[in-house]
C-alpha cells in the first residue's frame, strides 16, 4: 500500500490530468474514479482534502519486469512494411480447390511463409528492414483492432501499395527510399513444395522446414511459377514436402526449433504459421483423427517449463489435448485465427502501459446490510484471443467484442463481468489490451483475468509449474489492477483443484476472489474458501448456471429458463449466484449482455443484479465479518 504522501500526490495529479470525473450536486463536489471519493466543500475553487480517503484504487503495482514476460517477441522494428491483401478474414482462406493463386489454403501457407521469412530476417538485424502485415482495404477501421494495432507501431507502408502475396514474390521489386523490398531474394528464390489437396500434412512439414531451411512455401497447384521459362521471378524447388508428415518434420527438424513455445493447428488452418516461422517454432497437426497425439506428448516433455502452446486443435480432440498439455505444465493460448502476431507483439515488454488499469469497485462503498438473492452475470470465453481481435465472426461487425459487448448499454444495465486474457493479450497484442481496458465503462462491469495465461486444467497442472505460472499471473494482474481470476478445472472440487486455488492466493494478496468453470458441465453451487497469507478468506465460486443456445437442461438453457431456475432454487432471503453467458449464443438477435438483461428482467423483487466484484465482497463479509471490516478500515485515512 502506498504512503499517504504518494496517495495524495497521485490524487492531485489525476485531477490535474482529468483522469477522474467531476460533477456538482447541491453544493457537493464529487471527485471519483466513477464512485470512490465523496466530500463536501463550499469553496469549489480550492477544495480541502477529504477527512477520509478511500485508498482501495491505489492497491496496484507499478509496471515492472517481475519475470512475467515469457512469450517470444520481435525486438527489432521494421522500417517499413508490405501490406499483404486478399487473405485476412476471407472466409475461403483455408479452403482447397479454389484454382486461384491469390486464394485458399495454398495461398495462406505461401503468404504466411513469406511474412515469417521477412519478419524473422528483420529481427535478426542486417540490411533487410521490411516486414509483412496482413490486411485488406475492405476491412474498415470501425471493425478491426488491427487498424489500431498497426497505427500503434508507427511503421510506414512500402510504396503506399497493397499487394497479394503472389504479387509480392512473383514480381521483382526494387528499393523503396533506399530500403530493400524483394522478399524472394531472402531465400535465394528457393521454395519447398506442398501438395495440400492430397496431403494436408505436407503443409505442417513445410511450415517447420521453412524456417529451418529458409524457404518460401509453395504448392503443387502453383508449380507453373517455377517452370515458366519467361518468368523473371521464378522460384526453384529446394525441398519436396508433397508426401511428408508431421512425424517426418519431428524426426528431421525438431532439434532445430526453439523450445520456448509450440504451435498447434488442426491440419487445415494456416493463420498463425507466420508466427511459428518468425520465432522458429515447431508446428504440430492435431486433427479429428488425433494421429499425432503421441508426437505431441513427446514434444511437451521437451519444451521449456510453462512454455505456451499457441493455436487450437480439432474440436473433437480439445479435451484430450488440454488434458495432455496441462499434465506437462503448459498453457494453451487460443489464437488459431489471429493474424500478425509477430508484429503485434513487437517489443511488448517495453510497451506495457502504466495507465492500463482496470476500474475497480471499492468494497468500502457497498451497503452490506442489504439482504437479497444476489446475481452476477459473467461472459464466457475471455481466454479467446481470436475473439478479442474480431476474428470469430469472419468480417461481421455485429459481435465485435468492444463495440457490441464491452461498451454495450446492456452491459452496464446488467453489471456484466468480462473475462479477458489480460496476461496473454498484454504480451501478444498490447495495443488491443489497452483498448479493452480503456473501454471499460464502469467499475460495476468487472474485468476478470480469464484462465491465468491460457487454457489449462488447474487440477492437472504440476504444482511446481503452477507456482511459476501463478507468480507470473500475479504480476500481470497486480500491475493492471485486475482483482478477480477465472480458472478451468476438470473436477472443481478435487483436492488437486483446491491446492491450485491455494497456490493462486499465495502468489497474490490482492486477489479478491476466484470463479471456477468445470469442463463439460457447471461446477455446482458449493463455494470453497482458501486463506491467503494475510489471513483473509478468499471465495472460490463455481459457475452454477449457464445461459446457452441449447436445449434447456438442468441449469443450462435460454435466458427465461435460467431465470425460472434461479427463482425455483433461491427460496431463501439471501444467496449468491454466478450466471455464465455463453458468448456465441444468440436468442433471436439477443446475445451476450442483452441475453443477461432479458434474464434479469424475468426475476422478481427478491433478486438483485450486482457486479461480480460486489458479489465477492458481500460473500467475504458474510464469511469473515470482523476481519473484513478490519481490512476496510485500513483502506481509509
Amino acid at each position: 500500500m502506498k504512503t499517504l504522501i504518494i496517495r495524495i500526490g497521485m490524487l492531485v495529479l489525476a485531477v490535474l490530468l482529468g483522469l477522474f470525473t467531476y460533477s456538482c450536486e447541491d453544493d457537493k463536489v464529487v471527485i471519483t474514479q466513477k464512485e470512490d471519493i465523496i466530500y463536501d466543500d463550499d469553496d469549489e475553487e480550492d477544495p480541502e482534502e477529504p477527512e477520509e480517503y478511500d485508498s482501495y484504487p491505489d492497491l496496484y503495482d507499478e509496471i515492472d519486469d517481475k519475470g512475467q514476460y515469457y512469450m517470444p517477441q520481435m525486438t527489432i522494428k521494421p522500417e517499413a512494411y508490405w501490406n499483404c491483401i486478399t487473405l485476412m478474414y476471407e472466409a475461403d482462406r483455408n479452403d482447397l480447390n479454389l484454382g486461384n493463386d491469390r486464394k485458399g489454403l495454398q495461398a495462406n501457407y505461401r503468404d504466411q511463409s513469406l511474412a515469417g521469412i521477412a519478419n524473422s530476417t528483420v529481427n535478426q538485424g542486417g540490411d533487410f528492414k521490411v516486414g509483412v502485415w496482413f490486411n485488406d482495404a475492405k476491412v474498415s477501421q470501425d471493425f478491426t483492432p488491427y487498424y489500431y494495432a498497426l497505427n500503434a507501431l508507427g511503421i510506414n507502408r512500402v510504396k503506399g501499395a497493397d499487394f497479394s502475396g503472389a504479387e509480392m514474390i512473383w514480381w521483382v521489386h526494387g528499393e523503396d527510399n533506399g530500403l530493400k523490398t524483394d522478399i524472394g531474394t531472402l531465400t535465394g528464390r528457393q521454395c519447398i513444395f506442398t501438395d495440400l489437396n492430397n496431403n494436408l500434412e505436407s503443409g505442417i512439414y513445410a511450415s517447420v522446414a521453412a524456417h529451418v531451411k529458409n524457404l518460401i512455401i509453395m504448392d503443387q497447384r502453383d508449380i507453373k511459377y517455377t517452370t515458366d521459362p519467361g518468368g523473371e521471378a521464378n522460384f526453384n524447388e529446394a525441398l519436396n514436402a508433397r508426401t511428408k508428415t508431421t512425424q517426418d518434420a519431428y524426426n528431421e527438424f525438431f532439434t532445430n526449433c526453439n523450445k520456448n513455445a509450440l504451435v498447434i493447428t488442426n491440419g487445415q488452418n494456416a493463420d498463425i504459421i507466420e508466427y511459428a516461422i518468425t520465432h522458429k517454432l515447431f508446428v504440430i497437426n492435431i486433427d479429428e483423427t488425433g494421429s499425432n497425439l503421441g508426437i505431441l506428448e513427446d514434444i511437451l516433455k521437451k519444451l521449456d517449463a510453462n512454455a505456451p502452446v499457441y493455436g487450437w486443435p480439432a474440436e473433437a480432440k480439445v479435451k484430450e489435448v488440454v488434458t495432455l498439455i496441462s499434465q506437462y505444465g503448459h498453457p494453451l493460448v487460443h489464437c488459431d485465427n489471429t493474424f500478425n502476431l509477430s508484429l503485434n507483439s513487437l517489443n511488448y515488454k517495453t510497451r506495457q502501459n502504466p495507465n492500463s488499469l482496470a476500474q475497480v469497485k471499492s468494497p468500502r462503498t457497498i451497503k452490506y446490510d442489504q439482504k437479497k438473492n444476489f446475481v452476477s452475470f459473467f461472459l464466457s470465453d475471455g481466454d479467446n484471443i481470436n475473439w478479442m481481435m474480431g476474428g470469430e465472426y469472419e468480417g461481421s461487425t455485429d459481435k465485435d467484442f468492444i463495440k457490441s459487448y464491452l461498451t454495450s448499454t446492456d452491459a452496464t444495465d446488467t453489471k456484466m463481468a468480462f473475462g479477458i486474457p489480460a496476461t496473454s493479450l498484454s504480451m501478444l497484442v498490447p495495443s488491443q489490451f489497452d483498448r479493452i481496458v480503456s473501454g471499460q465503462l464502469s467499475p460495476e462491469c468487472s474485468l476478470v483475468e480469464s484462465h491465468g495465461g491460457g487454457y489449462y486444467f488447474i487440477d492437472k497442472y504440476p504444482s511446481d509449474n503452477l507456482s511459476v505460472a501463478a507468480d507470473r499471473l500475479a504480476a500481470h494482474m497486480r500491475q493492471h489492477r485486475i482483482k478477480l481470476l477465472s480458472v478451468v478445472a476438470e473436477n472443481a472440487s478435487s483436492s488437486e483443484a483446491k491446492a491450485a486455488y491455494q497456490t493462486y492466493v499465495n502468489a497474490n494478496d490482492q486477489l479478491e476472489g476466484i470463479i471456477v468453470f468445470q469442463y463439460d458441465n457447471n461446477a455446482g453451487e458449493n463455494v470453497m474458501w482458501v486463506t491467503n497469507k494475510a489471513g483473509y478468506e478468499i471465495p472460490v465460486i463455481p459457475v452454477a448456471y449457464t445461459i446457452k443456445e441449447s436445449a434447456n437442461n438442468q441449469k443450462t438453457g435460454d435466458p427465461a429458463y435460467i431465470a425460472e431456475q434461479l427463482k425455483a432454487d433461491k427460496t431463501q432471503k439471501s444467496s449468491y449466484s454466478v450466471v455464465c453467458v455463453d458468448y456465441r449464443s444468440n436468442f433471436d438477435g439477443t446475445f451476450g449482455p442483452g441475453a443477461a438483461k432479458f434474464c434479469s428482467e424475468q426475476l422478481n423483487e427478491n433478486f438483485e443484479v450486482i457486479s461480480l466484484q460486489e458479489l465477492v465482497w458481500r460473500m467475504r463479509m458474510d464469511k469473515q465479518k470482523d476481519k473484513t471490516k478490519e481490512f476496510l478500515e485500513e483502506l481509509k485515512y
